[in-house]
C-alpha cells in the first residue's frame, strides 16, 4: 500500500503556538513526523512452477474382434422342362343304319273240326204214362259229334330289318408331354464372421509431475516513504547539524 504523504502544519516552521491558559479549551496534538513518498526501483525474481509429463508403458489384456472366413456348401435344385411328343390314336364309334333281309316267323290260328262218337240211349216215341206199368223200349245208338278246335300254324314271311351298326373311326391325336428334369447343384459359399480372441495391448500412461521452477528477474517500481521527526522549539540542538530520524 502507498502511504499518503503527511502534510506539515504551516506553523511547524515557527514553533508551536503559545499555549492557552484558558479553561475548557481542547488540547491539540501537532504532527511529530514529516513524511514524503518517493519511487524506488528494485530488482525482484519471479518464479512460476513448471510441469513435466512422465510416461510409462502398461500392458493390459484385451479382447480383439477378428474376421474369419467361414465356408459351407449350398445345395440348389435346378429344374428344366422339355416337351416330348407322344403319338396317340383316338378311336370313336359311330352308328349307322344297316338293312338286312331276313324272315319273320309268326303263327296263325287254324281251326279244325274233330268228331267223336258217343253212345246215346234212344227210346221209342209214344205216349208214356208213368205209373201205369207200360213197357218202354230203348236202345243205344252211336252218335257222331263234331266241334271246332283252334290250332297254331307257323307263318314265315320275308322281312327287311334295319338296325344300327357301329363303325370304328380312329384319328391320330399326338400328346405333348412336358417332362421336368431336376438336378442338385452344390456350390460353396463363404461369408466373413466375427470372432473374439484374447490379446494384449501396450498403452502409454502419462501423468504430470512438478518440475524445476521458471524464474525471471523483473524490475519493480515501489513507493518508499521517508519520514523526518519534527522538533519544535530552539532549545535542543540549535545551530547543530540535524540528522533525520531513521523512521
Amino acid at each position: 500500500m502507498l502511504a499518503a504523504p503527511s502534510l506539515s502544519s504551516p506553523t511547524s516552521q515557527y514553533g508551536p503556538p503559545p499555549p492557552h491558559h484558558g479553561y475548557g479549551q481542547p488540547q491539540h496534538e501537532y504532527p511529530k513526523l514529516n513524511c514524503s513518498v518517493q519511487t524506488v526501483k528494485e530488482e525482484a525474481e519471479t518464479c512460476t512452477p513448471t510441469f513435466t509429463t512422465v510416461c510409462e508403458d502398461v500392458t493390459i489384456p484385451i479382447k480383439k474382434i477378428v474376421d474369419r472366413e467361414q465356408c459351407y456348401d449350398v445345395t440348389k435344385t435346378v429344374c428344366s422342362e422339355s416337351v416330348t411328343v407322344v403319338p396317340n390314336e383316338i378311336c370313336v364309334y359311330e352308328y349307322g343304319p344297316k338293312e338286312v333281309e331276313t324272315t319273320a316267323k309268326t303263327v296263325s290260328v287254324v281251326y279244325t273240326s274233330p268228331c267223336t262218337v258217343q253212345m246215346v240211349t234212344v227210346c221209342d216215341p209214344g205216349y208214356q204214362a208213368y205209373g201205369y206199368g207200360h213197357e218202354v223200349h230203348c236202345k243205344e245208338v252211336a252218335q257222331e259229334t263234331c266241334y271246332n278246335t283252334p290250332g297254331l300254324q307257323d307263318d314265315i314271311q320275308p322281312q327287311s330289318v334295319i338296325f344300327p351298326e357301329p363303325a370304328k373311326i380312329c384319328v391320330q391325336k399326338p400328346i405333348d408331354l412336358i417332362v421336368v428334369t431336376c438336378e442338385d447343384i452344390v456350390t460353396e459359399k463363404c461369408i466373413t464372421v466375427p470372432e473374439v480372441e484374447d490379446g494384449e495391448q501396450v498403452l502409454q500412461v502419462c501423468q504430470p509431475q512438478l518440475g524445476e521452477p521458471d524464474c525471471n528477474t523483473a524490475e519493480l517500481e515501489l513507493p518508499k516513504e521517508r519520514c523526518i521527526e519534527i522538533v519544535y522549539g530552539y532549545a535542543h540542538g540549535y545551530g547543530e547539524p540535524h540528522h533525520p530520524s531513521p523512521y
